[in-house]
């Protein structure tokens, strides 16, 4: 039996997997699969997905060796459900879970006093109950999801609202997003008003993609560097698609890139040199964060997995091998990060009730990959 498959573009092999169904090949072959892009890079982000899952692979899920949001969450649905639990029962009660096997008992005590220190619960005795402002968290209905439902900001421009976007990293100070068929720069924003204050950009900088999206794995982005390189024709693409594609193809063999795993284009344009990493979503923002970290202005785009950089292409290849040199600051740099940007750790519903030195693990184990950020530094070769 054949079939058609409608999907719009894809964040993710899972998601394309939602989309089309696993009973795919069981039930018949597929005569066409439509996909609708927004842009070549999403238009090449699916086609890398949907090969890979022909191929049989699917990213696999990251296994998160302590998840301390998920404990603290845990220690306050006890306290809930027990209306007071004996100290010793409770950290039993924990290490009898095996998802927190990870987290030694010294960590969960520590999480457990910071939540009596800061009022979430209240020691009697050896007795824990939940305390003031435990309860007026326990007491809402949005406790009972483990996960965080994704925040709205309104924009504002001359005090009349133009529109909402989601609360991400991205929205900072001196960023350029796209709203209303403009482009705006943001001046100011007000995270406890949910507001976001713009006028109109005239720097002629892009601007940022937005929205949350998914987190992209770099098997999938080094798929995408594979079809690019390759001479392969894909039937499944329209005309148009076809066509675009390899306009792309030749413009980058222009560059005489060769194929090889430890090879990354670069290219230099107006606003300075742009380094195509072709890598996982938390790798690229572990490598911005170091560039960051060392005083390098630059804007990430994480639809063609993309770091523009205000430097020189004499200097690119010195500077990126010493990043990892600075690896060993990252802890103190999170920690400022957290400070000037606190919103940073809302992606985890949990992890800004915690001590801040576990919000910094949570965030290396999470939402940056500087392991993965030090294997691509070690092992790349930029190509021009």
């Amino acid at each position: 039996m054949e079939k058609v498959v409608q999907v719009d573009s894809t964040y993710s092999i899972s998601s394309l997997i939602q989309r089309v169904g696993r009973s795919g090949r069981a039930e018949g072959s597929i005569s066409e699969l439509r996909v609708f892009t927004t842009n070549f890079w999403s238009l090449l982000q699916s086609l890398a997905c949907w090969l890979l899952f022909q191929e049989g692979y699917i990213e696999p899920v990251p296994e998160i060796q302590k998840p301390y949001d998920l404990l603290l969450h845990q220690i306050l649905s006890i306290s809930k459900e027990k209306c007071g639990i004996n100290q010793v029962e409770l950290l039993s009660l924990l290490n009898s879970i095996p998802v927190f096997n990870g987290i030694t008992s010294d960590e969960k005590l520590e999480i457990l006093s910071n939540l009596i220190e800061r009022q979430f619960l209240e020691k009697i005795g050896n007795e824990i109950i939940l305390g003031i402002e435990g309860e007026k968290l326990v007491n809402t209905r949005d406790f009972y999801s483990v996960f965080k439902t994704e925040r709205s900001l309104t924009v504002f421009h001359s005090g009349k609202s133009i529109g909402n976007v989601p609360q991400t990293p991205q929205i900072i100070e001196g960023e350029n997003i796209m709203l209303s068929a403009r482009t705006w720069k943001i001046i100011g924003v007000d995270l406890k008003a949910n507001k976001v204050e713009v006028i109109p950009a005239q720097d002629g900088r892009k601007p940022l993609f937005i929205g949350s999206g998914g987190i992209i794995h770099p098997k999938i982005r080094e798929k995408m560097m594979e079809i690019m390189y390759s001479d392969m024709k894909y039937e499944l693409l329209d005309q148009e698609g076809k066509e675009k594609l390899g306009q792309v193809r030749e413009e980058f063999k222009r560059k005489s890139i060769l194929l090889k795993p430890s090879q990354r284009p670069y290219i230099l344009e107006d606003r300075g040199l742009r380094v195509f990493s072709f890598t996982g979503t938390r790798i690229n923002r572990a490598l911005q964060f170091l560039l960051t970290l060392v005083g390098i202005q630059n804007q990430y785009d994480e639809n063609s997995s993309s770091l523009t950089l205000n430097t020189s292409s004499e200097s690119v290849a010195a500077l990126l091998e010493g990043l990892p040199d600075y690896l060993p600051r990252v802890d103190d740099a999170l920690h400022e990060l957290l400070h000037s940007r606190p919103g940073i750790i809302n992606f985890t519903k949990w992890g800004k009730y915690l001590p801040e030195k576990y919000q910094i693990e949570i965030l290396k184990a999470k939402y940056y990959d500087f392991k993965g950020a030090e294997a691509w530094l070690r092992g790349y070769q930029l190509t021009e």
